[in-house]
């Protein structure tokens, strides 16, 4: 690698570190164009649309997959970082794995009958964070420069050169623990993939993967939210024009679904600061390992 570009890596880590704040709320999910009804894209979010009874008001039109919703126990979502940033990329990124139901069986934000309040708080946007993309390549192994943690939900692994997975098989569905008895129940069900902090890399969701609890694909989806059951690409069954403008901001409730806060685990905070404290070893690390 030049030396011009090594110092380019250089300036652009101390720019950022320069900036933290402005790092820490900035967007590293690359929005995806022409995508279909069902899927949000940028500002941090990959968001998609799995069933949805239709809320014109929130823009989103009725969803319905030729699948057996009780069996989602799983997604797994792949992402590689954007060609232009590989050489800037430090093998950090922080975020949460969204499973999130809602609907009138399902409970009612701030209702006064505590049960109902309650299934509204168990079902809707919980909380589910992962950390750490695992590359020892660029971060060394676990505590000596890594801060992968094993413990938390969503498991990362590196799947490819520039490619990782991250897969959440701890997810509670309404129907398979009894909540409601089918999908026809239940208002809205999305998943999608947040980005909390990350360095200073873009990356792009490639493919979901939504799978029961023996691991096998009930369906996928690629980078647009093209769904492909049983070996065939198969649309989903939508009405409504399409909406590309994710949440702007995942962190303040609304009423209704999607926009519910995280609870604050400190992961956000972390990953940024971690990719941030790592930037100026990675960038050198970087240089070193792809002349």
């Amino acid at each position: 690698m030049k030396l011009r570009k090594i110092m380019a890596g250089v300036v652009a880590t101390a720019l950022a570190a320069s900036t933290l704040a402005v790092a820490a709320s900035a967007a590293c999910l690359t929005k995806v164009e022409g995508t279909e009804s069902t899927l949000s894209t940028g500002t941090g979010m990959w968001l998609l649309q799995l069933y949805n009874k239709g809320n014109e008001a929130e823009n989103k039109p009725e969803t319905k997959l030729d699948i057996d919703y009780s069996k989602i126990a799983a997604l797994t979502f792949t992402f590689q970082v954007n060609e232009e940033d590989k050489e800037l990329w430090d093998g950090t990124i922080g975020g949460s794995v969204v499973f999130s139901c809602n609907g009138e069986k399902l409970g009612v934000q701030n209702d006064e009958d505590a049960a109902k309040a309650a299934l509204f708080d168990k079902y809707n946007w919980p909380s589910c964070e992962f950390w750490g993309v695992l590359d020892e390549e660029l971060l060394g192994p676990v505590g000596e420069g890594s801060t992968y943690d094993d413990t938390k939900p969503g498991k990362v692994e590196k799947v490819g050169d520039y490619t990782y997975a991250v897969t959440n098989d701890q997810l509670v569905n309404p129907i398979t623990a009894g909540d409601v008895s089918s999908i026809e129940d239940i208002g809205c069900m999305q998943v999608g993939l947040q980005e909390w902090g990350n360095g200073i890399a873009a990356v792009t969701v490639t493919k979901l993967e939504v799978k029961d609890a023996s691991g096998n694909v009930l369906v996928s989806f690629d980078e647009k939210g093209v769904p492909t059951i049983g070996g065939a690409s198969t649309p989903a069954d939508t009405t409504a024009p399409a909406d590309t403008t994710a949440p702007a901001d995942t962190t303040k409730p609304t009423t209704g679904d999607s926009t519910k806060p995280n609870t604050n685990t400190g992961v956000e905070s972390v990953a940024v600061v971690a990719g941030i404290a790592v930037l100026a070893t990675g960038a050198v690390i970087v240089a070193k390992k792809r002349k």
